[in-house]
C-alpha cells in the first residue's frame, strides 16, 4: 500500500475524494484518492451522492441514455459490467 501524499496548505482549494467511498469500505490509499477542486468535489456529491464508480456509470446510462424504441440503457450497463469484471 502506497502512503498518501502530505496534506496541502490550508489556502489550497482542493479536497481528497475517495473513489470508492470510505463509508462503503474504500480505503485511504493513493489508488483510491483523487484530488479534486473543492467546488467540483461538492458538485460530484450533489449529483452522485455516495455512489461508487460503477454505480455512477449505471446512473448516467439509465438516466440519460435510452434507445430509439424507448428501452433504457440497462442491457448496455450489464454488458459493460460483465466486461469490466472479466478484466478485474
Amino acid at each position: 500500500m502506497k502512503p498518501l501524499p502530505k496534506p496541502k496548505p490550508k489556502n489550497d482549494h482542493t479536497n481528497r475524494h475517495h473513489v470508492v467511498p470510505s463509508s462503503r469500505g474504500g480505503r485511504s490509499t493513493i489508488e483510491n484518492i483523487a484530488i479534486l477542486d473543492i467546488d467540483k468535489h461538492q458538485h460530484f456529491h450533489h449529483v452522485f451522492d455516495n455512489k461508487d464508480p460503477v454505480e455512477c456509470i449505471e446512473y448516467l446510462v439509465n438516466y440519460f441514455w435510452h434507445t430509439q424504441d424507448g428501452e433504457t440503457g440497462e442491457r448496455f450497463i450489464f454488458e459493460w459490467l460483465d466486461k469490466y469484471y472479466e478484466k478485474n
